[in-house]
């Protein structure tokens, strides 16, 4: 029977896409396959391993990973508004060659 799955990576990308970067998803599954953690009481385990031509990597069922969100979510609901980047704005002198360590300071505007 053909299936959905996603690889441990991929996995972890969409956890951190739907329930936000709280944690370092990748690590949190790698300790959930060891059995040393779980995630508000809930397990999100790998339904079988692949392997194209290196060492098989864990993959998840797709439906499973769903599941997941949906019972982490009805327990400790996602931040109302995703992770935005702190972005500044700075004036630098790109011609600058220097180490970054030894450049002056940047003034911001």
């Amino acid at each position: 029977m053909k299936v959905k799955t996603l690889s441990a990576s991929e996995t972890a990308y969409f956890l951190r896409a739907k329930l936000g970067d709280v944690r370092a998803w990748d690590d949190l599954l790698a300790d959930m396959r060891r059995g040393r953690a779980s995630y508000h009481g809930e397990f999100l385990l790998p339904v079988g391993r692949y392997s194209s031509t290196r060492h098989p990597r864990p993959v998840y069922l797709f439906s499973e990973v769903c599941e997941f969100v949906e019972k982490v979510s009805r327990l400790c609901p996602p931040p109302s508004k995703p992770h935005m980047l702190s972005m500044l704005e700075v004036d630098i002198d790109l011609t600058d060659k220097r180490h970054w360590s030894v450049r002056p300071p940047i003034a911001t505007s």
